[in-house]
């Protein structure tokens, strides 16, 4: 029998996993080599309720001590099974610490009494190691993972994007596209687009997206954001004050970026995002390379769309404006009335034309030069511009010749309208090169859709009979269309 237990006694001191096995009254009656290493003591005198403190355990984190009457030698003093308690040894021979798997069982006599209690202690602290750096890699590659599906969606929504501004013909298109596609390129983050105004004294807010308040900044003027100042990228992180923007408000929590929208020869405006915190510091750094590409991509895009479409449309009014008077010219003229036409016969409203033509106007040119007969014909147009509404179309036809369409314009209000612009005529006075050149006056022919005519070219032949009639009457006046005879009744 002493035999057998030598031999028990030997297997169990050669055991990998440590053995401790202690009696009834909590005194250590074995304890292999394993356990005395893992322990990082032998056995100890002192009670239970000392045992973590003398063999330094504390809870799996490694910070929170472990009661001592929750170990697994105490409880199974107590009659109670534990399996795999997780303990965390910190002390002199361990003082980076281990991590122990325990399991206790409670010693039984014959009668079924405790009569003391057994633990089995396996360090798993490789394979603790080894589960955080899995951990630590399927976080890192659900991160890459992640990332990369970003980049991917913002790559899908930048050339989304691009395509749209490209294509946009109005820049209340453009600013709408860029509040859009920027809140979908940074979900949950604020910012807004400022332009510059036309005097280019300070800049206007545009766009805004993400709870970006509307009237929070409505102007800025340039010196105020460091971006602007520098041309180029600039990052404000929202605790500190050095080189933040004026227009950034002191209470901004995360941080900002202003990046200038550039053109070939001239700053546009700014693009201005606000971010959230990550939380993360090394992650923060991360993502706020990707913001600063990102933005200055958007940006780069915008500048481009802004000059396109300031070309468009400077040729769009090239193509329907008179070069030398600024008024429409007759081609818009020959497309909108028709269209006007339609819309009067719709509304079942009058719609009036007034052919107006300047009265020996080839007097000033010989009298005074083209130059001077030139600035004649831009005060006339400028004067016509200030007397009519806004939605009275004013056409240069040709020469000396103008016409103004009056939609909803009943005749009697044509003809006030005329004897109006008769009468600022007479008051104009012109000068050219300190000279005065004049007087000046008009003739004014009017007809009327749909008492005169029901289509665009009968109703502008009508126009030219009338003014003809004013002419041949003895000029400066208006003349009403009158149907059925080659002529015109004066008024």
């Amino acid at each position: 029998m002493d035999g057998r237990i030598r031999v028990l006694e030997s297997v169990i001191e050669s055991m990998g996993d440590g053995v401790a096995v202690v009696d009834e009254h909590g005194k250590f009656v074995l304890m292999n080599a394993a356990a005395r290493r893992l322990y990082g003591r032998g056995p100890t005198d002192g009670p239970v309720e000392q045992w973590a403190e003398i063999y330094g355990v504390l809870r799996a984190d490694g910070v929170t001590p472990f009661p001592a009457d929750e170990l697994p030698l105490a409880r199974a003093l107590r009659g109670e099974a534990t399996d795999q308690i997780e303990l965390f040894f910190r002390n002199i021979a361990h003082p980076d610490g281990i991590i122990v798997s325990s399991t206790g069982r409670p010693l039984r006599d014959a009668a079924g009494r405790v009569c003391g209690g057994i633990v089995v202690l396996r360090d798993i602290s490789a394979q603790k190691r080894a589960e955080v750096e899995m951990r630590d890699t399927n976080d890192r590659l659900n991160r890459l993972l992640e990332d990369q599906e970003r980049r991917g969606q913002q790559s899908r929504v930048l050339a989304e994007m691009s395509s749209l501004l490209q294509a946009t013909s109005a820049v209340d298109e453009l600013y709408a596209v860029i509040a859009d596609y920027m809140e979908r390129l940074f979900p949950g983050q604020a910012g807004a687009f400022f332009a510059y105004s036309a005097s280019r004294d300070d800049l206007e807010q545009k766009s805004w997206w993400g709870g970006f308040a509307a009237d929070e900044h409505p102007l800025m003027k340039p010196e105020e954001c460091w971006g602007l100042r520098r041309g180029r990228a600039h990052r404000v992180d929202g605790g500190t004050t050095r080189m933040r923007c004026a227009h950034i408000p002191p209470a901004l929590g995360g941080s900002a970026l202003c990046v200038p929208v550039l053109g070939p020869d001239e700053t546009l405006g700014l693009l201005h995002v606000r971010f959230r915190a990550a939380g993360d510091s090394a992650r923060e750094h991360v993502l706020w390379e990707e913001r600063e590409q990102v933005t200055a991509t958007a940006a780069e895009y915008l500048g481009l769309a802004l000059v396109n479409l300031r070309l468009r449309l400077a040729l769009q009014q090239q193509s329907i404006r008179d070069p030398l008077t600024g008024l429409f010219n007759r081609r818009f003229l020959e497309e909108t009335l028709p269209r006007e036409i339609r819309r009067a016969q719709r509304k079942r409203s009058t719609l009036c034309v007034l052919m107006l033509d300047i009265d020996n106007f080839k007097t000033f040119n010989d009298r005074y030069g083209h130059a001077a007969g030139d600035n004649v014909l831009r005060e006339f147009s400028g004067l016509l511009i200030d007397n009519i509404r806004a939605t009275d179309i004013a056409s240069r036809y040709g020469g000396e010749e103008f016409t103004i369409v009056l939609p909803d314009s009943p005749v009697a209000d044509a003809r006030k309208k005329a004897e109006l612009i008769l009468e600022k005529t007479r008051a104009l006075r012109v000068t050219f090169n300190g000279t005065g050149v004049g007087p000046i006056s008009t003739s004014i022919g009017l007809a009327a859709c749909p008492e005169h005519c029901d289509n665009a070219q009968a109703l502008m032949r009508a126009a030219d009979q009338a003014l003809y009639a004013a002419k041949q009457g003895g000029r400066a006046r208006v003349e009403i269309f009158t149907r059925g005879t080659a002529g015109a009744a004066t008024v």
